[in-house]
């Protein structure tokens, strides 16, 4: 389970955070998921990515994703790579396993 706590409960943050994202404006959505991006905190760095899964609208994802697929902590940098897969594909989301 490791310091961010069970798979379930990190999608569920970035599932309830891509709603949030998906009912304000772009730019809104857009300052949002970049100041989470650049957070101190690994747990906000992690809902973002999962959120980013997501099938919602944000004008600059394909850079904040690739911001935080460099990320330090290693299961932000997993569920990055994730939502890059599954904003390329279409895929439908599912949580990661590891």
């Amino acid at each position: 389970m490791g310091s961010f706590g069970s798979i379930d409960a990190r999608a569920s943050d970035g599932h309830w955070l891509a709603l949030s994202l998906a009912d304000m404006p772009q730019l809104d959505a857009t300052e949002i998921a970049c100041n989470w991006a650049l957070s101190h905190h690994a747990e906000k760095r992690l809902a973002l990515a999962y959120a980013l899964a997501e099938p919602f609208p944000l004008v600059g994802d394909d850079v904040v994703i690739d911001h935080l697929a460099h990320d330090r902590v290693g299961a932000v940098r997993r569920a990055a790579r994730w939502a890059r897969r599954v904003r390329m594909q279409g895929e439908v989301a599912k949580p990661l396993t590891r």
